[in-house]
């Protein structure tokens, strides 16, 4: 039993600092992600580099700075729109997303932006299939689209309308 309690007064301290170096982390990656998105706005305002550069930028320090994160929450998923989002997607009954992925790509998408919607737009047919008809994308949803990945109003409309389609395949 002393020997219990002495395990217990020894450990415990130290899962405490672990649970606060992980919450620093964290902070710490956020503040370096705004001020780098301070950054870069500036630079696209000032006209050092133009609106797809910056949110190339973005996407890449996204990327950069939250990739534990990440790889934590798709540890099973390739890290490209290849096999990874097909699985999930075939599980949803549905099997071929090039067509999809084309159509993105002709209203601008980059690789990378597509490779953020996609995954994002698993959520959103499980919330169009959830909610029906009366669906509306949400404004967390939008706020991601448009904020973090860098859509336009357009894309975003896109997106929603190809998400009904597919939830609608999937039932």
């Amino acid at each position: 039993m002393k020997n219990f309690i002495l395990t217990v007064i020894l450990c415990f301290p130290l899962v405490l600092i672990a649970q606060e170096s992980s919450d620093r982390n964290r902070a710490d990656a956020r503040s370096r992600y705004e001020k780098i998105r301070q950054y870069t706005a500036a630079a696209v305002e000032r006209g050092d580099i133009t609106e797809e550069e910056g949110r190339e930028r973005m996407l890449a320090a996204r990327k950069r700075l939250f990739k534990d994160r990440n790889r934590r929450r798709n540890d099973d998923q390739v890290s490209d729109t290849g096999s990874g989002i097909d699985e999930h997607y075939a599980r949803l009954g549905i099997s071929d997303m090039s067509r999809v992925k084309n159509l993105f790509k002709e209203n601008g998408m980059t690789e990378s932006q597509m490779d953020l919607v996609l995954r994002m737009m698993i959520r959103v047919i499980h919330t169009v299939n959830t909610e029906g008809d009366e669906f509306q994308l949400g404004k967390r949803f939008t706020h991601y689209f448009e904020n973090d990945v860098g859509l336009t109003g357009e894309q975003v409309q896109l997106v929603e309308r190809v998400s009904k389609r597919l939830a609608g395949r999937s039932r």
